[in-house]
């Protein structure tokens, strides 16, 4: 029943009522079918998503037109807010519908948009790949190849306006590869402060850096400051553990 005391200790993030004989499905719908306060990239992750699952479900109950008439219109917002394997799916869905309607211009319009959102998955996911593998590589090189650490920042950055988690994950690695003394610490700070303003947990990610952020401290024996980080720490992972 884990999701379900996720969203017990969690009400104002769920919005639901407090009802212990919900059940683990019941929790799961409660999730996917949330609403997002988060900020304006969150907001629109959700909506994109949560169109996709009405698609897909509309088509499941036979509303085949109504669900093809919304899928063209938000495969334009899911390619811009780069959500590849969404824009994907609906054109696989969308081949389907106008093969069935006997539209073979729409068919050969929407393959050529798989085809387009494929590429890009299969770019996306080779980039994640090399991001993470080089930020791994230069934590255990000395000296570090600043000239390609920032062309890979420069990557990365790119990603930044469209992406609330694993980009700036990877940019604040990056950024923390290429500094040192209080730059160093105000980076670990800056990392801490985003991931902790977010709407949803993301604990991982604030020990994460929080850890990072420690070692600094004793490095340098600012050990008052490594104790207040290191008990601020438990609270959030005994915290997190609850859930």
């Amino acid at each position: 029943m884990r999701v379900l005391k996720i969203i017990q200790a969690n009400t104002e993030i769920f919005n639901a009522d407090q009802n212990e004989n919900q059940t683990e499905l019941e929790a799961i719908k409660t999730v996917a079918s949330m609403s997002c306060e988060g900020n304006e990239i969150q907001k629109k992750d959700f909506e994109i998503r949560q169109t996709h699952t009405a698609i897909c479900n509309l088509i499941s109950l036979g509303f085949r037109d109504t669900a093809a008439d919304i899928a063209v219109k938000l495969i334009p917002e899911a390619e811009e807010s780069q959500h590849y394997k969404v824009a994907q799916d609906l054109c696989d869905r969308l081949i389907k519908h106008f093969f069935h309607e006997g539209n073979i211009e729409s068919v050969h319009l929407y393959k050529t948009l798989y085809d387009k959102f494929t590429d890009l998955l299969s770019y996306e996911h080779e980039s994640m790949l090399l991001y993470g593998k080089a930020i791994q590589n230069y934590k255990h090189l000395h000296p570090l190849e600043t000239d390609e650490l920032e062309t890979l920042l420069n990557a990365i950055k790119k990603k930044l306006p469209v992406d609330n988690l694993w980009y700036h994950f990877y940019y604040y690695q990056c950024k923390s590869l290429m500094s040192s003394g209080k730059e160093l610490e105000k980076i670990y700070l800056e990392a801490i402060r985003y991931f902790e303003k977010l709407h949803f947990n993301h604990t991982s990610f604030i020990v994460y850096f929080s850890k990072r952020l420690i070692q600094y401290y004793e490095k340098n024996n600012e050990l008052k400051k490594a104790k207040t980080l290191i008990q601020k720490q438990k609270i959030l992972l005994n915290s997190s553990s609850n859930n």
